[in-house]
């Protein structure tokens, strides 16, 4: 019935705000490393499946690992920099899903299903991309179905000095 639940390791302290924006919920959960960082300090939350996600995540030096294959997401938003980030998506639900990646000196995975539909624009400098089942469009890069798609992502990945991979499953 919670919109969200977190928790973290003894390293960490975490703040959750909850406020209102017009008719929608906004969540900030925001964090502070405290001290060592030997033990791998983390931050484990999971969503709540009704709702329709519109979610952006700002993160530095960190590792980032996500499923969002059971959940209706609108929009992804992840602003990162020397960042490991590797997360799963599902079908998406809406005419056009947007995934915005900004980051500089990260890796990013990304795993998609073997029928999503999905173009990725890039503008990246010294940048190595491993894009499975896709092909150059242009300026772009598309799944083969994804002009005749009803419900497609549009990836947009933004930075230097990074990697992108994009798998399917």
């Amino acid at each position: 019935s919670e919109l969200l639940q977190a928790s973290t390791s003894q390293n960490i302290g975490l703040k959750i705000n909850e406020s209102e924006d017009n008719t929608d919920k906004v969540i900030d959960i925001s964090s502070v490393v405290k001290g060592d960082t030997k033990n791998n300090p983390k931050i484990t939350f999971s969503l709540n499946e009704n709702p329709t996600w519109d979610m952006e995540i700002n993160m530095g030096a960190a590792s980032f690992i996500g499923d969002f294959s059971k959940y209706k997401l609108a929009n992804l938003t992840i602003n990162s920099g020397a960042a490991r980030i590797n997360f799963k998506l599902g079908m998406p639900i809406n005419g056009e899903t947007t995934i915005e990646l900004n980051s500089a000196a990260s890796s990013c995975q990304i795993a998609l299903p073997k029928d999503a539909a999905c173009r990725v624009l890039m503008s990246t400098l010294l940048s190595s991309n491993k894009l499975e089942g896709f092909e150059k469009v242009g300026d772009s890069y598309e799944t083969l179905n994804y002009e005749a798609a009803d419900k497609k992502y549009i990836i947009n990945f933004t930075g230097a000095a990074n990697s992108l991979k994009i798998n399917s499953y």
